[in-house]
């Protein structure tokens, strides 16, 4: 089983949508997948149309309790399933830090949650904490989704300053990461000559489609008319596929 992040430190880039559209795409080529949703807003659940009337607490979570595969939730998509997101959730860092002996605590958490997957993609909260230093190590890869403004970048490479330090020699290989532009309005300046730069290949625009993924409830590859992201999406997939092969 393959472990991905998807993470920034900031909040409103596009984290929760991203996730649901790659682990669509997963899914849909006949990975067996499973979303965890950690944050507590349950964004992921929302959009995927699950019912979350009996999630799992932040305690469970944190403790890797035996019974925590039992809140899996199969969605409407072949091979999808998703661990939606809890409102206790938001004590998930205090948490981890209070229950855990080690310094990777998420080694116990996706050993229960993986067993059957492929996949195991994590919707990770923003910012740098004991929970997200914890889910860095803990992963095969990050992907990054970066607003290409001066302050997103600077963020940018503080994570991946971050995960150099933290992740240099944990066990096995180190944490790739792949960042790549999100949100994306060719009208702004800014954008475009930021992306002009070309740091990185992927570039996802600014679309309705990606915001109608908030008010039809589907993933982005479920959309009657999906738009320009997806191709980006799909390219951007295609991209984590050759780091983590074989996958």
């Amino acid at each position: 089983m393959k472990k991905v992040a998807i993470a920034h430190l900031k909040g409103g880039v596009g984290k929760t949508t991203t996730a649901v559209t790659l682990a669509h795409l997963a899914a849909a080529e006949g990975y067996k997948t499973l979303l965890l949703d950690l944050d507590a807003q349950g964004s992921a659940g929302y959009i995927l149309r699950v019912d979350t009337a009996h999630t799992t607490t932040a305690k469970a979570v944190a403790r890797a309790k035996k019974r925590l595969a039992d809140f899996i939730i199969s969605t409407d998509y072949p091979n999808l399933s998703v661990l939606p997101g809890a409102l206790s959730f938001r004590k998930l860092p205090q948490m981890l830090a209070d229950y855990q002996d080690d310094n990777d605590p998420f080694r116990a958490i996706f050993r229960r949650l993986g067993k059957g997957y492929d996949l195991l993609l994590v919707d990770a909260p923003a910012g740098l904490t004991y929970e997200s230093e914890a889910i860095l190590k803990a992963v095969d890869l990050v992907v990054a989704p970066v607003v290409p403004t001066p302050l997103a970048m600077h963020s940018f490479s503080i994570l991946r300053d971050f995960m150099q330090e933290k992740t240099a020699h944990k066990k096995g290989q180190p944490t790739q990461l792949i960042g790549f532009y999100a949100m994306v309005d060719r009208r702004r300046k800014l954008h475009r000559e930021t992306v002009a730069e070309a740091i990185w290949p992927i570039v996802v625009p600014n679309s309705s489609a990606v915001e109608r993924m908030t008010t039809e409830r589907k993933p982005l590859g479920e959309l009657r008319r999906p738009g320009p992201a997806l191709p980006a999406y799909r390219a951007l997939w295609a991209e984590m596929k050759d780091a983590l092969t074989p996958l």
